[in-house]
């Protein structure tokens, strides 16, 4: 019979080579991320949807006249207090103050809704 072979111990670990460095190539410049804008014509609006917009002006102009109405109400309201504390006191700042009132306030609001419809 053949003698034992013995153990042969594995060979010591050898240290990381680094690959060579590839030689750059050009690289293709990236696809735009938006895509080209394209003119198009906007499709006409449905007739329905025309009247609702019609309708909608409308209301506007309505929530306009009447925002203008009541802010001169709230004027004339204060108004109407400023002359019955300036009544109550007597005094010439009290009337100073319900006259520069009147003029500044409540004068304004009254020249706007009289003459601020042209436009």
């Amino acid at each position: 019979m053949a003698p034992p072979l013995a153990a042969v111990p594995p060979p010591p670990p050898q240290p990381a080579v680094a690959p060579p460095p590839a030689v750059a190539q050009p690289v293709a410049p990236p696809a735009p991320l938006v895509a080209p804008i394209q003119q198009t014509v906007a499709p006409e609006p449905p007739r329905i949807l025309r009247r609702h917009a019609e309708i909608l002006d409308m209301f506007t102009v309505f929530a306009r006249i009447l925002s203008a109405r009541f802010l001169l109400f709230l004027a004339l309201i204060g108004a109407f207090v400023l002359a019955l504390q300036a009544m109550q006191q007597q005094t010439i700042p009290a009337i100073a103050v319900l006259v520069s009132y009147c003029l500044l306030t409540v004068g304004v609001l009254v020249g706007l809704e009289l003459f601020g419809k042209r436009g």
